[in-house]
């Protein structure tokens, strides 16, 4: 039976912790990003290293934004311990005429989530959908996109069609699978004015939550203090997870109390500053938001892949602070 994620969070006796974890485990494993991401065997490994050694509060898989534009056409790259990368953008007449759902690596990740539902049960899991306005940007291009979107809006909104019809269907079959969260990845927003994320973004964001059973967390990294406004008004979304650039006390007066704020201590910090500063900076975040039982603690974006594993094991530790 599917718990609210409020609930879930708000009754457990700490802060609730969940960065973004990011690659760093797979230097320990000694695998490389393409062996994870297209073996669904592999990346469990990964996450189950995460879970016994971070004992973070959900499971989340590895933070990939090539798998959508990929199924639209988009060859990849592997840097070898590192997300991956656009090698080459998808043609604009193949997206338009339609697209198999069918990538080796889209049919890894659907059986990736099903394992992971049967996994460490005492923990909740999630799982990442791009966001259709970033999934267009990986798949074409930011530049292509950017101009489509200002002189050809006709064409601009008939791709966003079919990068939304394609992020619903992923959604829809992640929930089927049982997940318990979903978190909608769109980076690419950031870059949206105001006016544009309102024409342009929020309305394919709101499509697909139309189709959402479980809560959704809406993560866009980068400054986006001029979209926060509307950012929380996407009907359907369950939460936000904000970057450090964002004052998490001032996000906390503008939301519903039971709207979940995850952030957003700065992931950089972890890859390079010691331990010491890394407990202190950590327990100033927590400390700040400890009253908000809708506040999770994270990282404001992914954590790069060269951070040691014991940085981000004392971020959590430090953060898990109890509060009843």
């Amino acid at each position: 039976m599917h718990i609210p994620l409020y609930k879930y969070f708000s009754e457990l006796p700490w802060i609730p912790v969940i960065p973004i974890y990011g690659y760093t485990a797979l230097r320990i494993k000694a695998l490389t990003s393409e062996e994870v991401l297209v073996n669904s065997s592999r990346h469990l490994e990964i996450l189950d290293l995460y879970a016994q050694e971070l004992n973070t509060d959900a499971i989340l898989p590895l933070l990939d934004l090539t798998v959508e534009a990929e199924v639209l056409g988009a060859e990849v790259s592997y840097p070898p311990h590192d997300a991956p990368i656009i090698k080459k953008h998808a043609e604009l007449e193949v997206i338009l005429e339609g697209y198999k759902y069918t990538t080796l690596k889209m049919s890894e990740m659907l059986k990736l989530v099903r394992k992971m539902v049967n996994f460490h049960s005492d923990k909740i899991k999630g799982f990442y959908v791009t966001g259709p306005f970033t999934v267009l940007t990986q798949a074409i291009g930011v530049e292509k996109t950017v101009r489509l979107m200002i002189r050809e809006h006709s064409t601009f909104r008939d791709l966003m069609e079919k990068c939304t019809e394609l992020c619903k269907k992923y959604l829809v079959d992640l929930q089927a699978s049982g997940i318990d969260f979903i978190i909608i990845a769109d980076p690419s927003s950031a870059l949206l004015s105001s006016d544009k994320f309102e024409s342009s973004s929020k309305p394919f964001l709101e499509e697909l939550l139309d189709e959402s059973r479980v809560d959704v967390i809406l993560h866009i990294c980068g400054k986006i203090q001029h979209l926060i406004d509307q950012v929380i008004k996407i009907k359907n979304l369950s939460g936000v997870s904000v970057d450090q650039n964002i004052s998490l006390r001032k996000l906390a007066e503008k939301v519903p109390k039971d709207f979940i704020m995850m952030g957003n201590y700065n992931p950089l910090r972890l890859a390079e500053a010691g331990q010491e500063d890394i407990q202190r900076e950590a327990v100033e975040m927590v400390r700040e938001m400890i009253n908000y039982p809708n506040f999770v603690a994270s990282t404001g974006c992914e954590i790069p892949s060269v951070t040691p594993i014991h940085n981000i094991k004392k971020f959590i530790q430090a953060c898990k602070i109890k509060r009843f």
